[in-house]
Formats: C-alpha cells, structure tokens, sequence
C-alpha cells in the first residue's frame, strides 16, 4: 500500500509544478528537478489551511492540461459531444481533480528529507515527454512517470503514471464503460456527485 507521504508528496507536484514559468532551454527533468523542494517550501509554510488549499487550487489551474486530458480520456467519445457538452465535461473534469488534489492535502506537511527522488530518464516523443522517477519515502518506492509538454515555454502536466497505473488511461477506461452503458449524462452526474462527495468529505 502506497504510504500516506507518497501520495501528499505527488500532490504537492501536481499542484505546484508550474508555479512560476519554465526557462526556454529548461528540460523537463531540470524544471522538475529545480521545484521539488520549492514545492515543499511552499506549502509548509502556508500555515492556514484555507489559504494553502487555494494556492493549490489556482496552481493546478495553471499546472495540468484539462483540454488535453479532457479529450484524451474521453477518446473516440469526444468527437461525438457538441461544443457545449465538451466544454462542460472539461469543466467537470477539472473540478473533480482539484477537489480531489485539495481534499487530499488536508492538514498535513512534507518534512524535508523525508522522502527522496531519483530522477532516471527523460523521453521525448512529438513534442511530448516523459520524465521518469522513483520516490522513496518511509519504506516504500514508486516509479513515478510524469507526462509534460511545454507550450510557449511553460511546462503543463498531462499525465501521471504511478507504478505503470496511468491517471489518463484509468480515467478513459472507466469513462468508456459508463458512456457504453449508461450514455454521456449519466458520466457527467457521476463525476458531480463523486466531486461533491470529496467537496463534503473536505469540510469534516
């Protein structure tokens, strides 16, 4: 099982990553490299919890590609919807995350030196990359690849992958199933009440 600070930890770098805009000749790895431990910095010393979690959600806001995701993780699905219906999924999508980001974040802090990130390998594919790691903390280590592309020299997140389980492809799938059985409206009432379970959850 995943330990607790592995999963704040990435988090934090979902949240966080793209907080202030990437150098042009910056590489993936280098710019992940350089805000690892800003990352935690900045949230340690966000001592109100109100006010840690809405940095978090305005950075996410600016740190994932939600057209890109919204469209992947839909696939083939995603040219049968209107402008509308698009739009508002890609809506619904980014709520869930971030509700689901900040409701993770809770009260807790990263202790710096509790945990470490060895950074392997960085691929490039049209225009696309992976940054490969793994992540030790506690007892436990997870090979964590993060999915980036760099759009007029700001780096966005567009996948995580987490032991070879894709955020992404985990989402397709389950989307898939639901539009094939049930229809479009019946994903979209799914993820509202799954957001407004964590929104409620949160509170507590």
């Amino acid at each position: 099982m995943r330990s607790y600070i592995t999963k704040i930890f990435f988090t934090l770098i979902l949240a966080f990553l793209v907080v202030t805009p990437a150098y042009a000749n910056d590489s993936a790895t280098d710019f992940v490299r350089s805000k690892t431990d800003e990352i935690v910095r900045v949230i340690n010393t966000s001592k109100d919890k109100n006010a840690r979690l809405k940095k978090l959600k305005t950075a996410l806001q600016s740190t994932l590609d939600y057209d890109l995701l919204a469209q992947r993780t839909l696939a083939r699905h995603w040219e049968n919807l209107n402008a509308k219906q698009q739009n508002d999924f890609t809506e619904a999508l980014r709520d869930l995350l971030e509700t689901s980001y900040v409701t993770k974040l809770g009260n807790k802090t990263v202790e710096p030196g509790s945990y470490s990130v060895q950074f392997l390998n960085e691929r490039e594919r049209r225009g696309r990359y992976t940054v490969e790691t793994v992540v030790k903390a506690e007892k436990d280590a997870h090979n964590i690849d993060l999915r980036l592309q760099n759009t007029d020299g700001v780096w966005k997140i567009y996948d995580v992958i987490t032991d070879d389980v894709s955020l992404e492809e985990s989402y397709a799938e389950s989307f898939d199933e639901i539009i094939r059985d049930k229809g479009f409206n019946e994903l979209m009432k799914r993820i509202k009440d799954k957001t407004d379970e964590l929104k409620k959850s949160g509170k507590k």
